[in-house]
């Protein structure tokens, strides 16, 4: 009898022709390997699912560890929950189909579960990178890192993870099965922070705490066809989705409130500038330093926002000398 697998890692997928590959090339090549790997074709029109054929054909493990289910285009959320409905593993991995993990990601994410019996939820340190695969800053440009340092594990619970949204995205997120469905899945009707609003009700609801592992071990890719590319549609989702934490909100106090309000607004601000709209990003960041004046210090996602609204404005001569004194800040 074949033993089941530990892990399920649930890949939602729409329209993904130029990235999916990639993504279910670096789930094929994990360390780990008691895992299965379910992808929900999310109505694709584009190339997908003839790549995902092309898979199941040629998939290098177990075969019955591959699974590709289709639904009805419903969002990220709805294939995601369809994912975990069919999953076997007691331990549920998220993994969008335009990013990567390295070869030790879910081996970590799967270790540092094991060392916290406390925690529900690990996730890792991301590495940002644009739609060529190269990895970026918040300002979209290129850098070059030798080795990411070295970083302790760290914990938090329901009201650290709102503030500090150490998981910045599904991907590479792991999460006990009974947490899971304790939290009650993603919720389908918000039209944005999906994954934040599960794990926030997961810790809520288990009190238990999201463990951050120390390495840098998924590539997060930023595309301009993103939904996080519509700011406003954004502003409207946070709204929404606060509307499910009302009682968290009241337990972590009005200072904690105010800095949560002032980091989000901080990362519209950003995200307006880097997709040329230069007055409602100052009309965020303006906005951000009222709730958190601290945000206007250098090393803040404030800071970072300034710099994409400075870069929007400028002359590229101007903008590069800013960008020169801006690193040298940082180093």
């Amino acid at each position: 009898m074949q033993q089941e697998p530990r892990v399920s890692v649930i890949m939602p997928a729409h329209n993904v022709e130029d990235f999916i590959d990639e993504a279910i090339a670096s789930i094929a090549a994990q360390s780990y390997a008691s895992l299965e790997l379910i992808i929900v074709d999310d109505a694709s029109t584009d190339r997908t699912a003839e790549i995902l054929a092309a898979w199941q054909q040629n998939w290098p493990l177990d075969p019955q560890r591959l699974r590709v289910l289709t639904q009805e285009n419903g969002g990220a959320s709805s294939a995601r929950n369809h994912g975990v409905a069919q999953a076997r593993g007691a331990l549920l991995g998220f993994i969008d189909a335009d990013d990567r993990w390295a070869p030790q990601t879910l081996a970590q994410l799967v270790d540092t579960l094991d060392a916290y019996p406390q925690s529900d939820i690990a996730c890792p340190h991301y590495r940002r990178i644009d739609e060529a695969g190269r990895e970026v800053n918040y300002l979209g440009e290129t850098i070059h890192r030798a080795h990411n340092p070295p970083r302790d594990p760290k914990h938090f619970d329901a009201g650290e993870t709102l503030i500090a949204t150490p998981a910045e995205s599904a991907t590479g997120v792991l999460v006990r099965s009974e947490a899971f469905a304790a939290g009650g899945g993603f919720d389908t009707a918000l039209k944005s922070n999906n994954d934040v609003d599960c794990w926030l009700r997961i810790l809520w609801v288990r009190k238990s705490t999201l463990v951050q592992c120390p390495q840098a071990l998924v590539d997060y890719r930023i595309r301009s066809a993103q939904i996080t590319s519509d700011v406003r549609r954004m502003q409207k989702g946070h709204a929404q989705f606060l509307g499910n934490h009302q009682a968290l909100l009241r337990e972590i106090g009005v200072f904690a409130r105010r800095r949560h309000f002032g980091l989000v607004r901080a990362y519209w601000s950003l995200l307006a500038a880097r997709h040329g709209d230069v007055w409602l990003a100052i009309s965020y960041w303006i906005s951000a330093l009222f709730y958190s004046p601290r945000l206007a210090l250098p090393g803040t996602l404030g800071s970072s926002a300034a710099f994409a609204i400075a870069k929007a404005v400028l002359p590229p001569a101007l903008w590069r000398g800013v960008s020169r004194l801006r690193k040298r800040l940082r180093s």
